[in-house]
């Protein structure tokens, strides 16, 4: 009788975002019952040892420390890293697609027409918080050729770190006048902040808007305002590494990103910061519709304006075309659809308002620097 196959999963499933991977995980390995769990060896935060030294077949963990990392290159079996906190290099790994995660909320909040920014990042050391970071920064100043100030530091909950929190609102409040944007690479620092910044007097969203990570419903749904925030597609997360177990260990360390799902919108983004209220109106407008408007005549008819004094507004007031921010929303309504449905990218083009593959093919590849197929595959690199 052949012997079934034993899975160790050397992580915490306390958390949110790996508690969703697993769920992924179960989706591909229910159809193959030759795989089981190995229940006895804990996880990563306090069982490194046994799980390195047991009989498993592979390993599902966490992130590899440096201390970790000889008996994990000893262990015979398959590892498989699921963290980005720090950037696995010796491993498989199939992770979040940190940069875009970081790009996808600075197209939000573009999108509300806001020119400052703050990116509080989580941990200095944490290459996860690094790369959101950077992808925020880099789409600010690709669309809008702003500055974003970082204030990332090292935060962990906790009421010493509320009274840090007071210093970082205070040193924000001398920089930057209302209205302003924050965007919060965990959802739980966006909560602190929001409450210590409420006690200080500023109001989210009139003076400021804010964006947490992860989409932790409990968090987002009790918050007031309810919080907006990105959401990682942590099941697809889960399904990769499904398949990299069926596929079985390569030669080269294979590492996939996986994009975010997008941005969970709730009241802590509702505002926009355009005080012409014609051009405001026509920006909710494109957002609610996600840029299917028809075309530029059509919105200077609803505007009640001529096409060339629409086109000189939007250009003053949020340094884009009308064409420009049409077509950026349509591409985010595009990101959202290859990582939410399994459409084909011709249904996708097609219900985001693109007549043809090719120009939406072309448009894509502009914007991500990828094409559509392989941003929905995620980027897979050996190494």
């Amino acid at each position: 009788m052949k012997k079934n196959k034993q899975l160790a999963l050397a992580l915490s499933l306390s958390g949110h975002h790996f508690r969703r991977i697993i769920e992924g995980l179960g989706e591909v390995l229910q159809y193959h019952p030759e795989w089981e769990l190995l229940w006895d060896v804990g996880n990563l935060s306090w069982a490194t040892p046994k799980v390195w030294t047991s009989e498993a077949d592979a390993v599902i963990t966490h992130a590899i420390y440096p201390c970790d990392q000889p008996a994990a290159l000893a262990f015979p079996g398959h590892v498989i890293c699921v963290s980005n906190k720090r950037e696995e290099t010796l491993f498989d790994a199939v992770v979040s697609d940190d940069v875009e995660v970081g790009r996808a909320a600075a197209r939000h909040m573009l999108g509300l027409g806001l020119k400052q920014h703050v990116f509080l990042g989580t941990h200095q050391d944490h290459f996860y918080s690094r790369e959101r970071g950077r992808g925020f920064q880099e789409e600010v100043t690709r669309h809008a050729n702003q500055d974003v100030l970082d204030l990332t530091w090292d935060w962990y909950p906790g009421k010493h770190n509320l009274e840090a929190i007071e210093g970082v609102v205070q040193t924000i409040r001398t920089r930057f006048r209302p209205p302003f944007s924050i965007y919060c690479d965990s959802d739980t620092m966006a909560f602190d902040l929001l409450g210590v910044a409420t006690r200080l007097g500023l109001r989210a969203p009139e003076d400021f808007v804010l964006m947490g990570n992860d989409n932790i419903h409990v968090i987002c749904s009790l918050s007031r305002p309810r919080l907006s925030s990105v959401e990682l597609n942590s099941p697809e997360i889960g399904r990769r590494v499904g398949e990299l177990l069926l596929e079985g260990r390569s030669q080269s360390p294979r590492r996939i990103k996986i994009p975010p799902l997008g941005v969970v919108a709730r009241h802590s983004t509702e505002i926009s910061a355009v005080e012409d209220r014609v051009l405001s109106k026509m920006l909710a407008h494109i957002h609610e519709n996600k840029g299917l408007v028809g075309n530029i005549e059509d919105l200077a008819k609803q505007a009640g304006i001529s096409r060339r004094l629409l086109e000189k507004r939007f250009q003053k007031e949020i340094g884009r075309s009308p064409y420009q921010e049409i077509l950026r929303c349509r591409l985010e309504y595009a990101r959202e659809m290859l990582m939410s449905t399994d459409w084909p990218v011709s249904r996708v083009a097609e219900t985001c308002g693109f007549a043809e593959i090719h120009s939406f093919n072309l448009a894509f590849k502009k914007e991500t620097g990828t094409s559509p197929r392989k941003y929905r595959q995620g980027g897979q690199v050996a190494e």
